[in-house]
């Protein structure tokens, strides 16, 4: 690896991404900058190929890509890929891509890093993504409306950016370790970034996110939900302002979004204490708790009752 001072780790989680990773890596060293950046590859133990061609650009490309690469699977012995990785990054920043996403413009990095090194109190920059559905077969801007500079109280209910597109300070997550025992890796991060300062957000779109059937969303379980409760002491230790019971009203409602996996006095709880953590928010809690009440329950109810 160049010695050089190193302006941007890339940090690329890869899990059996063989039909998509050369694309995430050629994304990457496409990079037009002013400064160096190392690629931080990390191979968990894949089966279908990719860690082969995680190998040979490696091999091809040993000033750039700099290979972590493990005999067995880490993610099932409860390593988190992404908390994992980010530990090895030298950068005065960050920039984040799963190995099934990539990048689409080639001064991506150069425009994050300018962002950032003339804007001092911002922690972060995201920018707009192109979202491809392969499961639906279609293609959309995945964001919409999104303003200019970021919040934590304007990501704490919606998602506002992809991890593809995101760029941060290393030092955030140098000074704060992550718990191990939370599911949710990427919104806590999010949330630990917006904790330290507002995130930018550039209109240029400048990343492809793919949803395939391979993916972590398609196995979610509600345990695994319920590990994000441990998410909220942290934040708050690390950020007085942290809205805990806004936030338990958040996975609340995420619980009993699964009824499927869970049943109806599960789900009958789960809803009463959404409904109870957003009064934390009253009185802008009535309006959507009202829409989402109607909609829900009347969908999940019937499918409950025609599943019996």
């Amino acid at each position: 690896m160049n010695s050089k001072q190193v302006m941007v780790s890339i940090c690329c989680q890869t899990y059996n991404h063989a039909g998509y990773i050369q694309e995430a890596l050629d994304s990457f060293l496409m990079q037009e900058t002013d400064f160096t950046f190392e690629i931080l590859l990390r191979d968990d133990a894949s089966t279908d190929g990719t860690a082969e061609i995680c190998k040979d650009y490696a091999s091809k490309y040993p000033d750039k890509v700099n290979l972590l690469a493990y005999d067995e699977n880490q993610y099932t012995k409860g390593v988190k890929p992404l908390v994992d990785n980010i530990k090895r990054a030298r950068g005065k920043y960050i920039a984040l891509c799963e190995g099934d996403d990539y990048w689409t413009d080639p001064y991506k990095l150069q425009k994050q890093v300018d962002f950032l090194e003339e804007n001092e109190e911002y922690s972060g920059c995201g920018h707009q993504a192109i979202r491809i559905n392969e499961i639906e077969s279609t293609e959309k801007v995945f964001f919409k409306n999104v303003a200019p500079t970021l919040h934590l109280k304007d990501i704490l209910f919606h998602r506002k950016l992809h991890t593809a597109s995101l760029m941060f300070r290393s030092c955030i997550t140098k000074e704060n370790k992550f718990p191990s025992n939370i599911f949710s890796g990427d919104r806590a991060l999010n949330f630990l970034i917006a904790s330290k300062g507002p995130i930018c957000f550039l209109a240029d779109t400048m990343c492809v996110y793919r949803k395939n059937a391979g993916g972590i969303s398609s196995k979610v379980t509600v345990d695994m939900l319920k590990n994000d409760f441990n998410m909220i002491p942290w934040l708050y230790d690390i950020n007085h302002n942290f809205p805990r019971s806004t936030y338990k009203s958040i996975i609340y409602k995420t619980l009993f979004e699964y009824p499927n996996h869970i049943g109806f006095w599960s789900f009958l709880k789960y809803y009463c204490l959404y409904l109870f953590y957003s009064f934390s928010y009253f009185p802008k809690n009535i309006i959507p708790v009202a829409k989402f009440t109607v909609g829900k329950l009347y969908v999940t109810i019937r499918g409950m009752i025609k599943n019996r």
